[in-house]
């Protein structure tokens, strides 16, 4: 068991190190995009942004420092071997009303919110990195889940967006309130 915690130990400075910067740009990250998601989601439901909530989860306690805690739980890290908190287990809670988000919302709630999540990266990237001149958001069958106000509201969004879009459907008399000048569409047919 020494044997194991020493070799153990000869990784925890570079894993600590790693796991902070990591740790640092994820939270970071989503807190740059929250404003985005709350924007996106109001367009599609103004009860819906005011009740579900984005939080950071680090992967491990808040409360400790990863070195701390890593030394708190090594003896049932080696008992299941594997390291068993950190930023490999971190995630991003989505709330409603306090609640898992997952659990109450239905299926076209949770596709919205997921678009959200998209949309809003993808605008904090196209804000902020100047290194791409042409942007191309891909969407496969977006529809699915969507009724056709949402899906409206869904491309009104996407209008405001300087980018290309491809987006798949097997359902293209769902997009006839699109304006033809401002959009291509293609049919493909599976031949075998």
């Amino acid at each position: 068991s020494n044997n194991q915690r020493n070799l153990i130990n000869c990784w925890d400075n570079q894993l600590i190190s790693f796991n902070n910067k990591l740790d640092k740009v994820r939270s970071n990250q989503v807190n740059n995009i929250k404003n985005y998601f709350n924007e996106f989601l109001t367009c599609f439901s103004k009860n819906l942004a005011d009740n579900i909530s984005l939080k950071f989860y680090r992967g491990w306690n808040k409360e400790l420092s990863y070195k701390d805690y890593l030394e708190e739980k090594i003896n049932e890290d080696l008992f299941v071997r594997y390291t068993r908190y950190g930023t490999h287990r971190s995630d991003i809670k989505i709330t409603m009303n306090n609640n898992i988000a997952k659990d109450i919302l239905s299926r076209g709630q949770k596709k919205i919110v997921v678009i959200c999540l998209i949309l809003a990266q993808f605008r904090f990237l196209i804000n902020n990195d100047s290194t791409y001149l042409h942007n191309i958001l891909l969407l496969d069958d977006i529809d699915s889940e969507l009724d056709i106000n949402n899906l409206q509201t869904l491309f009104s969004i996407l209008k405001t967006f300087n980018c290309q879009i491809l987006a798949t459907t097997t359902h293209e008399r769902r997009y006839d309130f699109l304006d033809e000048s401002e959009h291509k569409m293609f049919h493909v047919e599976h031949i075998l």
